[in-house]
């Protein structure tokens, strides 16, 4: 956490102005897809405007192919289809990102505060795959 005397907590921020900080997120929460990086906060907070999912978690995957992939992991209920979510997701991510990935689990893992737990998320999601 100490380099040269300096602590680096490991957040992202922006100065806004003098006495004006605004923390992002932390810097090993970021994603990086096809160069472009991001918080995984920032696409959740865009989403959660447009679907009436009420539970879901961006992360990214690295795809076979060993491309990182935009993922939106969802918790549906019985009356949520899934198309129609995608076609509603569609505008809002293929205009930064293009191809993305959906996935229903049961359960996101988060902390006992409740963030969540993307790692545990990604190795969630690459054990789905595994099984399909």
């Amino acid at each position: 956490m100490f380099r040269d005397g300096w602590f680096y907590p490991g957040d992202i921020g922006l100065i806004l102005g003098p006495r004006s900080l605004k923390l992002l997120g932390r810097a090993d929460d970021l994603i990086n897809i096809y160069g472009k990086k991001f918080t995984p906060e920032h696409f959740e907070e865009r989403l959660r405007h447009v679907i009436g999912v009420e539970e879901f978690c961006v992360t990214e995957i690295t795809d076979s192919a060993a491309i990182e992939q935009l993922c939106i992991a969802l918790v549906l209920n019985n009356s949520e289809i899934l198309e129609d979510i995608r076609d509603t997701i569609t505008p809002v991510i293929a205009s930064h990102l293009g191809a993305f990935l959906m996935v229903i689990i049961l359960q996101i893992p988060r902390t006992p505060t409740g963030k969540p737990q993307r790692k545990k998320l990604n190795a969630l999601i690459s054990e789905l795959q595994e099984t399909v």
